[in-house]
Protein backbone atom coordinates (compact mmCIF):
# COMPACT_ATOMS: atom_id res chain seq x y z
CA UNK A 1 0.00 0.00 0.00
CA UNK A 2 2.77 2.13 0.76
CA UNK A 3 4.82 1.68 -2.96
CA UNK A 4 1.34 2.81 -4.80
CA UNK A 5 2.39 6.25 -3.08
CA UNK A 6 5.31 6.94 -5.38
CA UNK A 7 2.73 7.49 -8.68
CA UNK A 8 1.42 10.62 -6.22
CA UNK A 9 4.84 11.76 -5.40
CA UNK A 10 4.35 13.44 -9.01
CA UNK A 11 1.71 15.18 -10.14
CA UNK A 12 1.34 14.34 -13.80
CA UNK A 13 -0.74 16.97 -15.28
CA UNK A 14 -3.78 16.05 -17.43
CA UNK A 15 -2.95 17.29 -20.48
CA UNK A 16 -3.23 16.14 -23.80
CA UNK A 17 0.19 16.93 -25.11
CA UNK A 18 1.74 14.68 -22.11
CA UNK A 19 -0.89 11.34 -22.62
CA UNK A 20 -0.17 11.46 -26.38
CA UNK A 21 3.86 11.49 -26.08
CA UNK A 22 3.76 8.11 -24.84
CA UNK A 23 1.08 6.94 -27.32
CA UNK A 24 3.24 8.16 -30.18
CA UNK A 25 6.20 5.89 -28.96
CA UNK A 26 8.12 9.41 -28.77
CA UNK A 27 9.25 9.54 -25.80
CA UNK A 28 9.07 7.43 -22.36
CA UNK A 29 9.34 10.27 -19.88
CA UNK A 30 5.90 8.94 -17.78
CA UNK A 31 7.37 5.03 -17.22
CA UNK A 32 10.86 6.01 -16.77
CA UNK A 33 9.78 8.72 -14.23
CA UNK A 34 7.63 6.39 -12.88
CA UNK A 35 9.99 3.48 -12.43
CA UNK A 36 12.80 6.24 -10.94
CA UNK A 37 9.90 7.19 -8.25
CA UNK A 38 9.72 3.50 -7.47
CA UNK A 39 13.21 3.07 -6.44
CA UNK A 40 13.30 6.29 -4.48
CA UNK A 41 10.37 5.11 -2.37
CA UNK A 42 11.80 1.41 -2.01
CA UNK A 43 15.37 3.79 -0.85
CA UNK A 44 13.52 5.88 1.50
CA UNK A 45 11.63 2.60 3.28
CA UNK A 46 14.45 0.90 3.67
CA UNK A 47 16.46 3.56 5.38
CA UNK A 48 13.18 4.37 7.58
CA UNK A 49 13.05 0.74 8.44
CA UNK A 50 16.89 0.82 9.49
CA UNK A 51 17.65 4.27 11.05
CA UNK A 52 20.99 2.51 12.20
CA UNK A 53 22.54 2.71 8.53
CA UNK A 54 22.09 6.79 9.14
CA UNK A 55 23.58 7.15 12.48
CA UNK A 56 26.42 4.77 11.32
CA UNK A 57 27.27 6.78 8.14
CA UNK A 58 26.92 9.92 10.19
CA UNK A 59 29.14 8.84 13.06
CA UNK A 60 31.87 7.77 10.52
CA UNK A 61 31.29 11.21 8.78
CA UNK A 62 31.95 13.11 12.18
CA UNK A 63 34.59 10.38 13.16
CA UNK A 64 36.40 11.06 10.05
CA UNK A 65 35.85 14.99 10.58
CA UNK A 66 37.53 14.91 14.10
CA UNK A 67 40.36 12.62 12.92
CA UNK A 68 41.33 15.26 9.95
CA UNK A 69 41.52 17.94 12.30
CA UNK A 70 43.81 16.10 14.47
CA UNK A 71 45.90 14.44 12.40
CA UNK A 72 45.95 15.74 8.67
CA UNK A 73 47.39 13.58 6.76
CA UNK A 74 47.62 13.18 2.61
CA UNK A 75 45.11 10.06 2.89
CA UNK A 76 42.51 11.38 4.79
CA UNK A 77 42.17 15.15 3.83
CA UNK A 78 39.24 15.60 1.48
CA UNK A 79 39.73 16.90 -1.23
CA UNK A 80 37.80 19.20 -3.68
CA UNK A 81 35.70 17.92 -6.14
CA UNK A 82 32.33 18.19 -7.95
CA UNK A 83 29.34 15.83 -7.18
CA UNK A 84 25.96 15.72 -8.72
CA UNK A 85 22.83 14.63 -6.81
CA UNK A 86 19.68 15.27 -9.37
CA UNK A 87 18.57 15.78 -12.37
CA UNK A 88 15.87 18.17 -13.50
CA UNK A 89 14.35 16.93 -16.48
CA UNK A 90 11.64 19.06 -18.20
CA UNK A 91 9.48 18.32 -21.13
CA UNK A 92 8.12 20.69 -24.04
CA UNK A 93 5.22 21.13 -25.92
CA UNK A 94 6.21 19.32 -29.82
CA UNK A 95 4.98 21.32 -32.73
CA UNK A 96 5.53 21.58 -36.79
CA UNK A 97 8.80 22.64 -37.29
CA UNK A 98 11.02 24.11 -40.35
CA UNK A 99 14.58 22.59 -40.08
CA UNK A 100 15.30 21.45 -43.75
CA UNK A 101 16.95 18.15 -42.53
CA UNK A 102 14.54 15.45 -43.65
CA UNK A 103 13.85 14.51 -47.52
CA UNK A 104 10.21 14.92 -47.47
CA UNK A 105 7.38 15.90 -45.30
CA UNK A 106 6.82 18.21 -42.36
CA UNK A 107 9.32 18.25 -39.45
CA UNK A 108 8.93 18.32 -35.67
CA UNK A 109 10.30 20.99 -33.40
CA UNK A 110 9.95 21.68 -29.64
CA UNK A 111 8.67 24.85 -28.16
CA UNK A 112 9.76 27.35 -26.11
CA UNK A 113 7.94 26.95 -22.67
CA UNK A 114 8.24 23.57 -20.62
CA UNK A 115 4.99 21.60 -20.29
CA UNK A 116 6.29 19.10 -16.99
CA UNK A 117 9.21 19.74 -14.75
CA UNK A 118 10.00 16.90 -12.46
CA UNK A 119 13.70 16.06 -10.29
CA UNK A 120 14.98 12.64 -9.78
CA UNK A 121 17.88 11.49 -8.24
CA UNK A 122 20.51 10.87 -11.01
CA UNK A 123 22.54 7.47 -10.17
CA UNK A 124 18.51 5.89 -10.28
CA UNK A 125 17.85 7.85 -13.90
CA UNK A 126 20.93 6.78 -15.00
CA UNK A 127 20.42 2.91 -13.91
CA UNK A 128 16.88 3.13 -15.39
CA UNK A 129 17.63 4.99 -18.81
CA UNK A 130 20.64 2.82 -19.29
CA UNK A 131 18.20 -0.45 -19.70
CA UNK A 132 16.33 0.93 -22.60
CA UNK A 133 18.89 3.87 -24.42
CA UNK A 134 17.62 4.14 -27.89
CA UNK A 135 20.35 4.52 -30.89
CA UNK A 136 20.50 6.58 -33.17
CA UNK A 137 18.58 4.22 -35.71
CA UNK A 138 15.71 4.79 -33.34
CA UNK A 139 15.58 7.97 -33.53
CA UNK A 140 14.49 8.50 -37.14
CA UNK A 141 11.05 9.21 -37.97
CA UNK A 142 9.79 9.14 -41.28
CA UNK A 143 7.47 11.32 -42.69
CA UNK A 144 4.25 9.31 -41.64
CA UNK A 145 5.13 9.23 -38.62
CA UNK A 146 6.09 12.86 -38.18
CA UNK A 147 2.66 13.20 -39.39
CA UNK A 148 0.45 11.55 -37.29
CA UNK A 149 2.32 12.48 -34.39
CA UNK A 150 1.30 16.16 -34.75
CA UNK A 151 -1.83 14.93 -35.95
CA UNK A 152 -2.80 13.03 -32.54
CA UNK A 153 -0.96 16.07 -30.51
CA UNK A 154 -4.15 17.84 -32.04
CA UNK A 155 -2.53 20.13 -34.86
CA UNK A 156 -4.75 21.18 -37.50
CA UNK A 157 -3.69 19.36 -41.68
CA UNK A 158 -3.12 23.48 -42.68
CA UNK A 159 -0.63 23.51 -39.75
CA UNK A 160 1.37 20.61 -40.95
CA UNK A 161 0.68 21.94 -44.54
CA UNK A 162 2.54 25.28 -43.87
CA UNK A 163 5.49 23.85 -42.05
CA UNK A 164 6.03 21.18 -44.86
CA UNK A 165 5.82 24.26 -47.18
CA UNK A 166 8.25 26.12 -45.45
CA UNK A 167 10.63 23.25 -44.98
CA UNK A 168 10.48 22.50 -48.99
CA UNK A 169 11.33 26.07 -49.88
CA UNK A 170 14.69 25.97 -47.61
CA UNK A 171 15.47 22.26 -48.94
CA UNK A 172 15.49 24.34 -52.20
CA UNK A 173 17.02 26.21 -51.33
CA UNK A 174 19.67 24.44 -49.90
CA UNK A 175 19.73 22.18 -53.51
CA UNK A 176 20.04 25.49 -55.46
CA UNK A 177 23.23 26.19 -52.88
CA UNK A 178 24.97 22.58 -53.73
CA UNK A 179 24.62 23.10 -57.27
CA UNK A 180 26.52 26.35 -57.39
CA UNK A 181 29.27 25.39 -55.06
CA UNK A 182 29.69 22.49 -57.79
CA UNK A 183 30.54 25.22 -60.63
CA UNK A 184 32.32 27.80 -58.37
CA UNK A 185 35.35 27.02 -59.56
CA UNK A 186 34.81 26.73 -63.62
CA UNK A 187 32.82 30.22 -62.87
CA UNK A 188 36.25 31.81 -61.16
CA UNK A 189 38.04 30.70 -64.16
CA UNK A 190 35.63 32.03 -66.44
CA UNK A 191 35.69 35.40 -64.66
CA UNK A 192 39.27 35.65 -64.83
CA UNK A 193 39.80 34.44 -68.43
CA UNK A 194 37.00 37.27 -69.45
CA UNK A 195 39.17 40.05 -67.49
CA UNK A 196 42.26 39.17 -68.91
CA UNK A 197 40.57 39.35 -72.82
CA UNK A 198 39.06 42.94 -71.52
CA UNK A 199 42.41 44.28 -70.75
CA UNK A 200 44.00 43.03 -74.00
CA UNK A 201 41.61 44.42 -76.33
CA UNK A 202 41.71 47.75 -73.92
CA UNK A 203 45.56 47.43 -73.50
CA UNK A 204 45.42 47.39 -69.98
CA UNK A 205 43.19 50.86 -69.42
CA UNK A 206 40.66 48.99 -67.11
CA UNK A 207 43.88 47.73 -65.43
CA UNK A 208 45.46 50.91 -65.23
CA UNK A 209 41.97 52.34 -64.01
CA UNK A 210 41.56 50.26 -61.50
CA UNK A 211 45.43 51.07 -60.14
CA UNK A 212 44.79 54.63 -59.98
CA UNK A 213 41.47 54.22 -57.59
CA UNK A 214 43.72 51.72 -55.15
CA UNK A 215 46.74 54.14 -55.56
CA UNK A 216 45.67 56.47 -52.50
CA UNK A 217 44.94 53.16 -49.83
CA UNK A 218 47.77 51.56 -50.53
CA UNK A 219 50.40 51.04 -47.80
CA UNK A 220 54.22 51.68 -47.63
CA UNK A 221 56.46 55.18 -48.26
CA UNK A 222 56.74 53.83 -51.89
CA UNK A 223 54.47 55.15 -54.27
CA UNK A 224 53.92 53.65 -57.66
CA UNK A 225 53.70 56.21 -60.49
CA UNK A 226 52.09 55.00 -63.17
CA UNK A 227 53.35 56.57 -66.71
CA UNK A 228 50.39 57.10 -69.33
CA UNK A 229 52.07 56.55 -72.39
CA UNK A 230 54.10 53.68 -71.97
CA UNK A 231 52.07 52.07 -69.08
CA UNK A 232 54.87 51.12 -66.91
CA UNK A 233 55.77 51.71 -63.12
CA UNK A 234 58.64 53.59 -61.68
CA UNK A 235 59.38 53.56 -57.82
Amino acid sequence: GTLTNCYQMYDFPQHPWIRSLSNCSLSRFDEDVLQCLKQQKMIQLKSEKNPQCDQRKSSKHNNFKFCAKSAPTADNVPRPGVNFDKVTIQEYMIKPGVNPGGTTGCPLTIGWEPISLVTLDVDIYENVRSKDRRGPKDLLLVSTHRERILRELGHSKKAIMAGTKAANITRRNRYKTIARLKSCKSHEMLEDLSGKVRNFFTRGETKRREQKLLAPYQKGTNKAVQTKSMGSIYY
